[in-house]
């Protein structure tokens, strides 16, 4: 999957981009999966955990602890600074 991953993800911003211009309606229900979406696309991208073993990622609490211990302590020092 990571040697598609460009093509992928032009499909998918062509799609949405589809989607939000041909069926505005449709765009206000699907804006609220939108942020987790990309929260979980993130984690995979960044840890390189495979998307069909992301669950597994999620049931290591050492793992995710550490990760939000360090973005909540990283995230404001970043924006004080």
């Amino acid at each position: 999957m990571e040697r598609q991953q460009c093509w992928i993800l032009l499909i998918a911003i062509l799609a949405g981009l589809a989607i939000g211009l041909g069926l505005p309606n449709v765009t206000s229900r699907l804006e609220v999966a939108l942020w987790p979406l990309l929260g979980g696309l993130l984690y995979a991208t960044f840890t390189q955990v495979p998307l069909t073993r992301i669950g597994q990622g999620f049931k290591d609490w050492r793992f995710l602890a550490a990760l939000l211990l360090s973005i909540s302590w990283s995230f404001p020092w970043s924006w004080a600074g």
